[in-house]
C-alpha cells in the first residue's frame, strides 16, 4: 500500500477514536492514547500529507459534538467552530510534530502533552 494512503486510512481510524476523546464524555484512557497515535502517524508521513492526515482525523472526531452544537447554535456558528476545533488540533500535532523532527531525541515526544 502506498505510504500516502496508509496515513489516511490510519487518520480516519483515529478520527473515529478521536470521537470519544473529544465528545462530552471523554474516555479518559483515549485522551492520553491517541493523540499520541496521531503524532506517530504524522512522523512517518511528508509535510502537506501529515498536515491532510491531522485535518482528517480531527474532522471525523469533532463530529462527535455536531447533534450538540446544532442543539445550542445556528448551522453557520457550528460550521465555524468545528474548523476551528480542527485548525486548533492541525496547530497541536503540527507544533509537537515539527519540535521532535527538529530536535531528533526521544525527550521531544514530552512537547505533545
Amino acid at each position: 500500500m502506498n505510504k500516502n494512503l496508509a496515513c489516511f486510512v490510519g487518520a480516519a481510524f483515529i478520527g473515529v477514536a478521536l470521537r470519544f476523546v473529544v465528545n462530552l464524555e471523554p474516555v479518559w484512557w483515549l485522551a492520553w492514547f491517541v493523540p499520541g497515535l496521531l503524532l506517530a502517524l504524522t512522523l512517518r508521513a511528508d509535510n502537506w500529507v501529515a498536515r491532510g492526515c491531522v485535518a482528517l482525523a480531527a474532522a471525523i472526531g469533532v463530529t462527535a459534538n455536531l447533534t450538540f452544537f446544532l442543539k445550542v447554535m445556528p448551522l453557520v456558528p457550528v460550521i465555524i467552530v468545528m474548523a476551528l476545533q480542527v485548525l486548533l488540533w492541525m496547530l497541536v500535532i503540527g507544533s509537537a510534530r515539527r519540535i521532535v523532527l527538529a530536535f531528533q531525541s526521544a525527550w521531544t515526544m514530552l512537547a505533545l502533552p
